[in-house]
């Protein structure tokens, strides 16, 4: 399952309380478009997981992972980082 580091359960829970403080709330995750050098990924700040999505609860940190990307996360890490240029933090998955 993908694991969260203290860094990314802060940015998760920062980045859905400034865009949709509801209860349910969390960062989706899903495949992004194609690229020749790596996998990328789409974050989405979403109400409620969809059906068949993956919930991880870390803390206060609530990520949903849509189904197909599911398996390919199985063993990565969700990590983020926030610039100085930046106010929105800048997610990275590390494949383990």
């Amino acid at each position: 399952m993908l694991t969260l580091t203290s860094e990314a359960v802060r940015a998760v829970v920062d980045l859905v309380v400034a865009q949709d403080p509801a209860a349910g709330a969390g960062l989706r995750i899903s495949a992004g478009p194609p690229s020749a050098f790596e996998q990328t990924w789409n974050y989405v700040v979403v109400r409620e997981p969809r059906e068949g999505d993956v919930v991880i609860e870390d803390g206060p940190a609530r990520v949903f992972v849509d189904p197909d990307a599911a398996q390919q996360l199985e063993r990565a890490v969700l990590d983020a980082h926030s610039g100085e240029d930046t106010l929105e933090p800048r997610f990275v998955v590390r494949m383990g």
